[in-house]
């Protein structure tokens, strides 16, 4: 199985969000046959689209699509069995920060191409979601559309949603809560498609009034969305609260969803990782013949802290795993886009046995390189040429500064 080789960065756009290529959850570059279409933020709300030609090697014009909430407008594309892209993108809750009412009453927009593997022209297909934030979606080989977010009112929990083409949007389901009262809360929902059609969804249980996570779980649906189990197929009351028998492998006293894959031999794959003051890194977890089998990531890269990430199964059979890391010994508090922050990927050529780590962002004196993200797989993708996408900026200050940062791309061959 080759080594993996990294492209020069190239710069997609000088003028992104504060929030350009974040979140991990979600896929923002889908390759079609001899084009790769990418999506980021724009600063500061601006969903932005551009492609690439492999046969001639050239970048298309950017495309701005529309204009979304805030930096929280989290543009999420998939690909339809016919070719054509889709993408949603959209509010921030129901919360608005000049206290409008709320973008979009609160739902997400969905798009679609109007040819196949063509971004230059979209139409909308309708409004999907509930107080939604932080879309993931993924297209199946019927043409379903399947979206999980974190909505509805305080606290928050994960909604799952489907869409039938040509029928509009037909199930809604609320996977996951919090019985807390009122408050923030964070699920890192995300979603991923087996080749079988079985569709497995993993979420947090983050709570801002302390600062914790209870945990990581994961379900799965083996009928297409209509009913959902324990990831070993058992019964799960839902909406889900925390539950040992739920959980994906985690440490550390605030763990989070990394990402979902299935590699080669059809295992099950969940990078969670710890984003408290333990700073404990990332563990790749893999399913395989009924038992969680684990590993922890941070001797493959010494001299830093691996932060967060999300991981993907490429072309060839190998597991690529998209991280930023930043200085050892980082406050919890300073960490989200330190100066510090680069970013790395680490593949594995074994199956998760052992991962190598190279370098894939360029530093630049006081600013950070992070959020990083890659092509995540999904039925009508084509994996043989992976992208990684991160921001080189700083945090900015709240939901809609007017920081502009730089949106890099680099390709893994």
């Amino acid at each position: 199985m080759p080594r993996v080789t990294l492209s020069e960065p190239f710069e997609l756009s000088d003028a992104g969000s504060t929030r350009a290529t974040a979140y991990h959850m979600t896929n923002k570059a889908v390759r079609i046959g001899q084009t790769t279409h990418v999506t980021w933020l724009d600063a500061v709300a601006g969903v932005r689209v551009r492609s690439f030609d492999h046969a001639t090697s050239q970048w298309s014009a950017t495309l701005a699509l529309d204009e979304g909430c805030d930096n929280h407008t989290n543009p999420a594309l998939s690909a339809a069995p016919d070719g054509r892209l889709r993408i949603a993108y959209g509010p921030h809750s129901f919360w608005d920060p000049l206290g409008r009412p709320p973008w979009n009453h609160g739902r997400f927009k969905l798009q679609q191409t109007l040819r196949p593997n063509d971004s230059t022209q979209w139409e909308g297909l309708s409004n999907a979601g509930y107080g939604g934030t932080y879309a993931s979606l993924n297209t199946d080989l019927q043409g379903r559309d399947h979206l999980v977010y974190r909505g509805g009112v305080e606290p928050q929990g994960t909604f799952y949603e489907r869409r039938l083409p040509g029928l509009g949007w037909d199930l809604t389901t609320k996977l996951s809560v919090q019985r807390i009262p009122p408050g923030y809360t964070f699920t890192g929902s995300t979603l991923t498609i087996a080749p079988d059609g079985t569709l497995f969804c993993g979420f947090e249980y983050y709570r801002l009034r302390d600062n914790r996570s209870l945990g990581v779980c994961g379900l799965k649906s083996t009928d297409g969305g209509e009913t959902w189990t324990s990831i070993d197929g058992r019964p799960a009351r839902l909406p889900a609260e925390y539950s040992d028998a739920l959980a994906i492998p985690h440490h550390g006293d605030r763990p989070s969803m990394g990402g979902l894959a299935i590699d080669t031999n059809r295992d099950l794959l969940a990078l969670t990782h710890d984003e408290g003051a333990s700073q404990l890194g990332m563990i790749f977890n893999r399913l395989h013949d009924g038992r969680w089998e684990s590993q922890k990531l941070a001797s493959c890269l010494p001299g830093w802290d691996l932060q967060r990430g999300n991981m993907t199964v490429d072309a060839q059979g190998r597991i690529l795993i998209a991280a930023t890391a930043v200085a050892p010994g980082t406050p919890q508090a300073e960490r989200w886009g330190h100066a510090s922050c680069e970013c790395f990927l680490l593949a594995s050529y074994d199956r998760g046995q052992t991962f190598e780590a190279t370098p894939v962002s360029k530093p630049f004196a006081g600013a950070a390189n992070w959020l990083a993200t890659l092509s995540l797989p999904g039925p009508s993708r084509d994996m043989s040429t992976p992208l990684v996408l991160y921001t080189q900026g700083g945090a900015g200050a709240g939901c809609a500064p007017g920081d502009k940062t730089r949106v890099f791309a680099v390709w893994v061959g």
